[in-house]
């Protein structure tokens, strides 16, 4: 089918490469960033009626924070609400797709519940400002930061160069502009080479290159994404 690049963390891309090979694809991983947690304190969860997670990887430094499992998580998405339950958390609930699909999960909350929104460094969205205008009482832990890689590895650029690349797979808008950075100078190569995106966003981040097509999955989820690199669903 043709050389599929994943650009997601190392330990995120592990399980999609699995899967995506049993699909027929050739698959190199490309991390563009590796996340570093920031907090190394115990994290007191059962002080909140309610911990936002948006990513596996606020779940993942949640878990070695604290020992509590039966507290109440709302992730952003069910990726993120797996991970959570293959940690062994018990009462999770997913929104089921972006980051204002949280706020709406919320209003199921009476206001002035006490909300902890665990984050990273960086947001693309207030999440914290649009609860706290319904009422809820928000704090913020912010729990790791992603560093940024500074080249494409030259196994990534052998592979454009020679033209074996089928597409690119981008989970999210920072992966998108990190490697819409790095591969300016491989603009000209791009020119035959898909963007599959995972959302309107991450579609606008990438709409800046050169691409041959940028396809975008119909629902937020790597079910979606997959089938839109299968033919099963259109952009």
């Amino acid at each position: 089918m043709g050389m599929l690049v994943l650009t997601r963390a190392s330990a995120d891309s592990a399980k999609s490469k699995g899967a995506l090979e049993e699909l027929g694809f050739d698959v190199f991983v490309e991390p563009m960033f590796e996340v570093v947690h920031l907090r190394t304190e115990a994290l007191k969860l059962q002080s909140y009626d309610v911990t936002v997670v948006t990513s596996r990887n606020g779940v993942d430094v949640i878990a070695k924070l604290t020992d509590e499992r039966d507290i109440c998580i709302l992730t952003v998405g069910d990726s993120t609400m797996k991970r959570a339950t293959a940690l062994g958390f018990t009462n999770v609930v997913s929104a089921g797709g972006t980051v204002r699909d949280v706020i709406s999960c919320l209003n199921a909350y009476k206001r002035g519940t006490k909300v902890l929104y665990a984050r990273g460094e960086e947001v693309s969205y207030d999440l914290r400002g649009a609860a706290e205008k319904m009422g809820f009482e928000v704090e913020e832990a912010v729990l790791y930061k992603v560093v940024a890689r500074a080249n494409l590895s030259p196994q990534c650029c052998d592979l454009l160069m020679n033209g074996e690349i089928l597409g690119v797979v981008f989970y999210s808008t920072r992966t998108a502009k990190i490697f819409t950075e790095l591969s300016r100078q491989y603009s000209r190569l791009l020119r035959n080479v898909c963007a599959y995106s995972m959302s309107s966003g991450v579609f606008r981040a990438l709409n800046v290159g050169a691409w041959k097509r940028i396809l975008v999955s119909r629902r937020p989820t790597e079910e979606s994404l997959f089938k839109l690199l299968l033919g099963i669903e259109r952009s």
